[in-house]
């Protein structure tokens, strides 16, 4: 079984769109969606169009499907207020629906692996560092599972549990699963990476070969940021997609 897994796409519809184009040489089996399909970019109709017309999805919500499906965005920066506000106003009536339709995580996937947006024990934790991550690591040993995908941070970014003690930062491209680990794996932002590298970022899980693929791809930063500022959304969304911040 491959699986893709994307998250943060954040109504990026150019970057969005050419993921499935490169993905239609990979054989992937099913696509494994970890939230926040709106906020911050111009398309979020589209976005969730693409992603609601696929058969081979497991998703769950993000914190800002959640806010907008809410209208409860009280702990937001102002340029992300600036954002939801937006969406609120411009999303059809199919596409709230859609969002209203998105489940919390955790979700166990195929009694294979979890997925989560923040974190497996809050939607709304920032696993940034190996220092954050031990309630999780107790998460997936207390639910025997060997391994969870995490979005919300925007970083690609993996660590591993060792011994039940010894936690470690991962920053392979290629991380090949042992069976007396645990792992924590966020494979980046489709459409808002914040790694200092524009990039945006998916992973791709092959259980045969127990092997995950860390991929990185450019897409036409600038049509999306001219959509963000012909839109009148906050200029620095437009200036931080191609920072990568």
């Amino acid at each position: 079984m491959r699986y893709a897994i994307i998250s943060d796409i954040h109504s990026n519809l150019e970057s969005l769109a050419l993921f499935f184009k490169i993905i239609k040489n990979l054989k992937i089996n099913k696509l494994i969606c970890l939230g926040d399909l709106v906020g911050y970019n111009p398309n979020p109709n589209e976005c969730i169009k693409f992603i609601s017309s696929i058969t081979n999805l497991e998703i769950i919500r993000g914190n800002h499907d959640r806010a907008v499906v809410y209208n409860d965005y009280y702990d937001f920066s102002e340029y992300a207020k600036e954002a939801v506000k937006w969406t609120i106003k411009i999303l059809t009536k199919e596409s709230m629906d859609y969002l209203k339709s998105l489940v919390r995580g955790p979700k166990i996937i195929d009694n294979i692996f979890a997925i989560c947006h923040g974190s497996l024990v809050d939607e709304d934790n920032y696993l940034l560092s190996k220092h954050y991550t031990t309630d999780d690591f107790n998460w997936l040993i207390k639910n025997k599972i060997q391994l969870s995908f995490f979005g919300h941070t925007h970083y690609q970014i993996a660590f591993s549990l060792e011994n039940e003690k010894s936690i470690n930062t991962i920053k392979d491209n290629v991380i090949m699963l042992e069976k007396d680990k645990y792992y924590l794996i966020n494979p980046g932002s489709i459409g808002q990476p914040r790694d200092n590298n524009p990039k945006a970022g998916f992973a791709v899980f092959d259980t045969e070969t127990s092997r995950i693929d860390i991929i990185r791809y450019e897409y036409p930063i600038n049509l999306t940021q001219n959509k963000i500022l012909k839109n009148h959304l906050p200029e620095f969304l437009a200036y931080r997609l191609e920072l990568g911040k």
